[in-house]
Formats: C-alpha cells, sequence, structure tokens
C-alpha cells in the first residue's frame, strides 16, 4: 500500500515537471510563434495564462521594442483564446494585465495595440480605463474605437463628458463617436462646433448632428447649407439629408419636409441638381401622397435628372 502511494506520488511529481516544462518562460514560448495549427496556438495561450496575469503582462512587455511581431501575434491569440465560450476567467486575468500594461509607461504605439486587444476583450470593466486615454491625441482615435465596440449604457456618458476638455484631433473622435451613438444629450454642445472656423471640427458636429435627428439641429445645418465655399456648402448639404433622413425615422415629418423644400429651392445651380433628387427622398418619406404637388413640380424641372428621380417616387 505505501509502495502504491509512493506510486502515485511519483507520477503526479513528474506530471507537473513535465508540465512546467511544457510551458518554460515566456520568451521561449514566443519565439516558436507563430503557430502552426489552432491546437499549438491554444497550447501556447494555456500556458501563458497559466502563469496568470504576469505571464499575460511578459508578453505586454515584449512590445514596442525592434521587432515585436511575434509578441503581437501573441497577445492578440490570447485576446482570440480567452474570448471563447466558457473562457470569462482568462478574458478577467487578460483584461487586468492589459489594464496594467496600460497604466505602466510605454510608448503611444505599444499603448495603442493594448487597446485594440481590449476592444475585442472588454466590457463594462474597461469603459473607465479607456475613458482615461480619450483626451490623449495619440490614443484617442484607439479608445474611442474600442468604446465603440462596447456600446454598453456607460459610454455614452464617458465619451460625452470627456467632450468639454478635448481639443484637436481627439475632439474630432469624440465628436464623430457621439455621432455613431446617437447620443442626444451632447446635441448642445454639438450645435456650437457646428459653427466654427475649424471645417473638420465643423463638419463633424455636422454629421454627428444629422446623425442623432434633434429637431433643434435644423436651423443649424441649413445655414451651414448656405456656405459660399463650395466644400463647406456640400458638406452641409450631405447633413441636411441625413438630418431629414433621421427626422422621419423620428417621427418628426414636418420639419424634415419644410428641411427638404427649403434645401430643394436654395439648390438654383445646375451643378446642385443631385443636392435636388436627394432631397426627394426623405421629402417624399415625409409627406407620402401629400408629397404628389412637390413631385409634380420636380417633374416640370428644365434639370433630366431631377424629373428622373421624381418620376420614380410618384
Amino acid at each position: 500500500m505505501q509502495r502504491m502511494k509512493s506510486n502515485v506520488c511519483v507520477v503526479i511529481l513528474f506530471a507537473a515537471v513535465s508540465l512546467n516544462a511544457a510551458a518554460g518562460p515566456i520568451s521561449d514560448l514566443i519565439a516558436k510563434l507563430p503557430a502552426e495549427t489552432t491546437a499549438a496556438r491554444d497550447e501556447f495561450c494555456r500556458a501563458v495564462l497559466a502563469q496568470g496575469k504576469g505571464g499575460v503582462l511578459e508578453v505586454c512587455g515584449a512590445i514596442g521594442a525592434g521587432d515585436d511581431s511575434k509578441p503581437r501575434y501573441a497577445l492578440h491569440a490570447l485576446a482570440l483564446y480567452s474570448t471563447r465560450p466558457g473562457g470569462d476567467a482568462d478574458r478577467k486575468v487578460y483584461v487586468a494585465a492589459l489594464s496594467d500594461a496600460l497604466a505602466s509607461p510605454g510608448s503611444s504605439q505599444a499603448k495603442s495595440f493594448f487597446i485594440d486587444q481590449l476592444r475585442l476583450t472588454g466590457g463594462d470593466d474597461v469603459v473607465e480605463l479607456l475613458g482615461t486615454h480619450l483626451l490623449d491625441k495619440e490614443l484617442c482615435e484607439a479608445a474611442t474605437q474600442a468604446l465603440l465596440s462596447i456600446r454598453s449604457k456607460q459610454v455614452n456618458a464617458v465619451i460625452r463628458n470627456a467632450l468639454p476638455q478635448a481639443q484637436g484631433v481627439a475632439r474630432v473622435s469624440l465628436i464623430n463617436a457621439i455621432g455613431v451613438l446617437r447620443d442626444g444629450e451632447a446635441v448642445k454642445a454639438l450645435l456650437k462646433d457646428a459653427t466654427e472656423d475649424d471645417s473638420a471640427l465643423r463638419n463633424a458636429a455636422l454629421r454627428a448632428l444629422a446623425k442623432i435627428g434633434d429637431r433643434a439641429a435644423v436651423d443649424v445645418v441649413f445655414k451651414a447649407a448656405k456656405a459660399p465655399d463650395w466644400d463647406a456648402r456640400s458638406q452641409a448639404a450631405l447633413a441636411c439629408i441625413l438630418l431629414a433622413e433621421r427626422l422621419v425615422e423620428n417621427g418628426h415629418n414636418k420639419e424634415a419636409a419644410k428641411l427638404c423644400r427649403d434645401l430643394i429651392k436654395s439648390r438654383t445651380d445646375l451643378q446642385e441638381q443631385h443636392v435636388q433628387c436627394a432631397a426627394l427622398h426623405p421629402l417624399t418619406a415625409a409627406l407620402g401622397e401629400k408629397a404628389f404637388d412637390d413631385l409634380l413640380a420636380a417633374i416640370k424641372s428644365d434639370r433630366p435628372q431631377v424629373r428622373a428621380v421624381a418620376r420614380n417616387l410618384a
């Protein structure tokens, strides 16, 4: 009996030693990448995660210096592995490690890659962390895209609350995100940005207001569409069309119809007949059969494209 127990202990000890030997130093495991099969990749991931957060952090530490293609492959493989069904415990270890890596000194290139991986693996547990990078001109876009992938209730507030302090490219990224999220609580701030001299900021705000579809944006967006500058005028006209479509979706048919009619009347140049054509679609959607007179007037237009679109909609 004693001999049997001794043999069992030897087997267990041998298995433990074999497992540690198979795992080896993280750097040795990374050197063998890329894996030739999915099974081999998963074996690598299990070996790293067996060492806990420290194992993942060691992979993170190898990113950002020299040829780091293999460490990047390794970290991405860990992201895919940790998001497998039933792998939430591994995901939490992975997210905790990347959170620590982001909070530590490092290059923007490396941190941007860490954020990209959190885009795949993170949830509400990383929203606040990502929010701390929204004012960083180097990391704002990556952090914003990661937050848009998470799309929880917290995300709207985090992005909106960062807007007052954001400047330059960071502010444009946040405004674009607000448009994607269709965050109506940010409309007041966007109305101001839509009148700025900075064309990138102004156009981003106009697009965001259009995507949200709030009635308060109609006057500002249409005024921008009357700009003498061709590019500014064109960008704002596109925003008007999208705003009209969103207004219809939100049940504001009266405002949508007025915006479309005003846009059609203001486009007298032959080069802008495409705007008239585009405006006829949301106008018809807003009014239904009541758009008959508008379509009849368009059919009588001296512009062939306008006539063709009106006939198709009639």
